[in-house]
Parts: structure tokens; C-alpha cells; sequence
């Protein structure tokens, strides 16, 4: 099923037609604003040209399994030591390649490998399912009252009331059990940086329902309309 064509908290079984389904469980999708995170690593290549004013793909976190669960020795020991780059390439699909490109600019500097070795790999049999699931997620709420809200707002401000409707839209009224706002400092502005969404996936089915939003690690949104985010508009602030 194509999520970005799916009603509100219609149930989506995201997995790929030769895909294994997803280890039962608990996990966090989490979402950078792409503007935000360049603020504070301006020298990352996903930075260095014209970043998308967009919600993109962070990872998508199994939350119940050690990480690394099921990357070799030899993987482990590359990301602490060495570049990300210098772990095992990702085999994809050329087109969920490119789609992947596009939704998760960190892959400049091989955040796919990162996401996958550390975190796919405790919940999916392959990278390709691991990534449709990620992508049929975020593309849902692309399109959505939060992405909207935040692409209205880049270069201004948006209050945590404001983020609190958007997010009930998309997710429904619990959404606050399940989302975590993160901020970041830059220059004395308090930048929404990144939104983490868990979800419970007691059948292995992951799906951004209302009924399958789970309790989130945290204080969750305040929703008070005296509490502001600055949203960052693409290019570094002056």
C-alpha cells in the first residue's frame, strides 16, 4: 500500500511484497527538521548545499533490543572507531535508493549504514524492508498537518499549542503519550530540531494509528501556547 495515499489512522501493514515482517516490539521513529540540524553540523555534506526545508528520515529505532544485536564483530567495532562511510555499504534497490536519498539527506555521510547496522538489524530480515517500513512512515506524515505547519512557519516561530494541534491531526488525541519534541540551542534560539513518534508493534505490524502509539520515554509536549520553538529556515542564521 502506498502510505502517502492513506486516511488518517488507517492501519498500514508497511511491509514489502519479498520482505520479512518486523520483530513485535516497540520502536521510535524519529524525524530531523533538516534546517535545524544543519544549524548545528553546517560542515556535514548533506549541509553544504541547499538542504530541503522538510521533515527527513533520522532512523527507525527498535526500542526493546540491544543495538547492534545482530551486526557482525567487525561492524561494531567500525563505527566507534572509523568514519561512518567506512561501514558495510547498504544494498538497495536502485529506485528505493533514490528514494531514500531524497527522504534522508544524512546519507551524505552514510547515515544509512548507521541506522541499519545499529538499529535495522535488530528488527528486519533485510535493508530494503527496513527501509520501506521507514519511508512508508515518514511519508505519511510528510504530507501531513505537522510537515505543513512546520514549512508555513521556517523562519519564524511555532508554539508548542500550535505543534500539539498539528500533531493530534496527524496522530490523534493520545498523540501525547507517544511524541517527544527535541530542541536544540544555537545562538540563543531554542530550534525544534527533531520530533521521535514510538509505536507499539505487538503483531510486527508498524503503522501510524492512533490505537498503536505507545508511551514515549520523557516529558512529553507541554502544549502551551506560551512555549515556542523557533523553526529554522534553510541557510545558517546570522
Amino acid at each position: 500500500m502506498n502510505a502517502r495515499r492513506a486516511l488518517p489512522f488507517l492501519s498500514i501493514a508497511l511491509l514489502a511484497s519479498t520482505a520479512q515482517a518486523a520483530e513485535p516490539g516497540r520502536y521510535v521513529l524519529a524525524l530531523s527538521w533538516q534546517p535545524a540540524f544543519c544549524e548545528t553540523a553546517p560542515d556535514r555534506p548533506e549541509c553544504r548545499g541547499a538542504e530541503p526545508a522538510a521533515l527527513v528520515l533520522h532512523g527507525l529505532w527498535f526500542d526493546g533490543a540491544d543495538a547492534w544485536c545482530r551486526a557482525p564483530e567487525a561492524t561494531r567495532k567500525a563505527l566507534n572507531e572509523r568514519p561512518m562511510c567506512r561501514l558495510d555499504a547498504v544494498p538497495l534497490p536502485p529506485s528505493l535508493r533514490r528514494e531514500l536519498d531524497a527522504a534522508m539527506p544524512g546519507g551524505r555521510s552514510c547515515l544509512d549504514r548507521r541506522e541499519w547496522w545499529k538499529h535495522g538489524v535488530c528488527s528486519h530480515e533485510s535493508a530494503e524492508s527496513y527501509y520501506r517500513d521507514s519511508l512508508a512512515l515518514l511519508g505519511r506524515l510528510a504530507e501531513g498537518a505537522l510537515a505543513r505547519l512546520l514549512a508555513a512557519r521556517a523562519g519564524a516561530a511555532a508554539s508548542s499549542a500550535e505543534l500539539c494541534e498539528a500533531l493530534a491531526a496527524d496522530l490523534g488525541d493520545g498523540f501525547r503519550r507517544a511524541v517527544r519534541l527535541v530542541a536544540s540551542k544555537v545562538e540563543g534560539r531554542r530550534l525544534l530540531s527533531e520530533i521521535r513518534i514510538t509505536l507499539d508493534a505487538p503483531d510486527g505490524v508498524l503503522a501510524l494509528d492512533a490505537a498503536r502509539l505507545g508511551a514515549a520515554r520523557g516529558r512529553p509536549p507541554s502544549c502551551d501556547p506560551r512555549d515556542v520553538y523557533a523553526v529554522d529556515a534553510v541557510g545558517r542564521s546570522r
